[in-house]
């Protein structure tokens, strides 16, 4: 499973190299620790140790595109040591693939997508080695176009999605979906979409968490030179009939991104419906931010993000900002939660070859009284300078603090890490 993005991306790459741009990053760390088994002061039975972590890493970024094939994917292939033994080794795997083959003005089309994940077993696990899961994402979607003219669009497609957890296999899950949707272009930069989706979730575990979800949902999309938006509205429909239950909730999303010279802003604003099997995703490479819900159930989502970015300050500097937050109502568990992330960031480039950056991320999960889980709150600051020596080999030192605040005295912490980073690319 953790070969999966690698098999699928070499074909492609030797098929036509000089179509393709594909990279391959080797990269070393070492970093010493001051509480590597995130211990908190107050445990007096316990005691902190100090330790040094190496963490290897392969790195794999490929590209290809063709009139019929359009490929793109990147997996990091890593393992982490502890010299003291205060966790156990960790090895994973993290990445995305797309693979489509067929363009838009041909009547099939078939979409390929593979997502590996490093998640958190549970929502308020502390982030060591036996609290981590992966969980791998399988989609393979082909679809019918007919075009009745120059600006509609009719697209028939049936999607098969397959979720395999490493170690929680309780919670793989299969899904079966079919789409009808239509699309019209308004003109050169705008367009409307309305969509109808019957979709089966089932359950290995048990058919007694199995449901059908069914979705009605209208889009539409501009593209500007400086501002790219796009909003959808619908709603979904939740059965099953184990339970016998059946309920509606909403469907929105709205997403903008404008972009000048010196600044780029972006807004999403989303509600859907997920499980505790797909869940509600991670980010690609480093810390998993997301978690693996114990039991199983049916979640309602919302999210909102915004971020902003700018180098108007100075011409070698730039500084981001970010902030969010996500709500999960689940149908049946007491797992309610609300996560509110924020972030900071700012890089000056020092010669040509030289950067100094300095970065900060908030992150805090409250559940509701009624639920077992332990609210938490942590941040994470960081100090870091890289250097380019030649095009080939690159180095990067950093200092990192963690600070993690719980309702658990267990599960409080601080931690204090320096390290250096060594990336050779070709």
């Amino acid at each position: 499973r953790k070969l999966l993005g690698l098999i699928f991306i070499v074909p492609p790459v030797y098929a036509a190299p000089s179509l393709n741009a594909f990279n391959v990053d080797l990269s070393a760390s070492t970093l010493q620790t001051d509480n590597a088994n995130k211990y908190g002061e107050q445990v007096s039975t316990r005691s902190n140790v100090s330790e040094q972590q190496n963490l290897y890493e392969v790195g794999v970024r490929a590209k290809y595109s063709s009139d019929l094939v359009l490929l793109s994917g990147g997996y990091v292939l890593s393992d982490q040591q502890y010299t003291k033994d205060s966790q156990p080794s960790y090895t994973s795997l993290v990445g995305s693939l797309q693979l489509d083959l067929g363009n838009n003005y041909q009547p099939l089309h078939l979409n390929v997508t593979h997502n590996n994940e490093s998640l958190l077993n549970a929502p308020d696990a502390i982030d060591i080695s036996t609290n981590r899961e992966e969980r791998s994402t399988l989609s393979v979607m082909p679809s019918v176009r007919w075009r009745p003219s120059e600006a509609d669009s009719v697209e028939a497609s049936v999607r098969f999605m397959d979720v395999v957890y490493d170690k929680q296999e309780d919670k793989d899950s299969t899904q079966m979906a079919a789409q009808l949707a239509w699309l019209r272009d308004i003109n050169k930069i705008s367009s409307v979409k309305l969509a109808l989706i019957s979709s089966e979730v089932s359950f290995e575990v048990s058919p007694l968490f199995d449901y059908k979800l069914e979705s009605a949902v209208a889009s539409f999309s501009t593209k500007l030179r400086h501002l790219h938006y796009s909003v959808s509205a619908g709603a979904n429909r939740v059965i099953q009939e184990s339970k016998n239950s059946e309920f509606t909730r909403p469907n929105y999303q709205l997403s903008v991104n404008y972009k000048n010279a010196f600044n780029e802003f972006g807004l999403d604003l989303s509600r859907r419906v997920s499980d505790s099997s797909s869940g509600n995703g991670a980010m690609f490479g480093g810390t998993p931010t997301t978690t693996s819900e114990n039991g199983i159930d049916i979640i309602d989502i919302q999210e909102a993000s915004l971020h902003w970015s700018t180098d108007w300050v100075c011409e070698r500097c730039t500084l981001g900002f970010s902030a969010g937050r996500s709500k999960e109502n689940y149908q049946s568990l007491d797992e309610d939660a609300i996560v509110d992330t924020l972030g900071a960031n700012a890089s000056y480039r020092i010669g040509r070859n030289g950067a100094l950056s300095m970065s900060y991320r908030s992150n805090e999960r409250s559940f509701d009284l009624s639920s077992s889980r332990q609210s938490y709150s942590d941040e994470n600051y960081e100090v870091a300078y890289s250097h380019r020596f030649i095009n080939k080999l690159s180095a990067n030192a950093f200092i990192r603090q963690y600070i993690r605040d719980s309702v658990s005295s267990l599960a409080t912490y601080d931690e204090n890490i320096v390290g250096v980073k060594l990336t050779y690319s070709f």
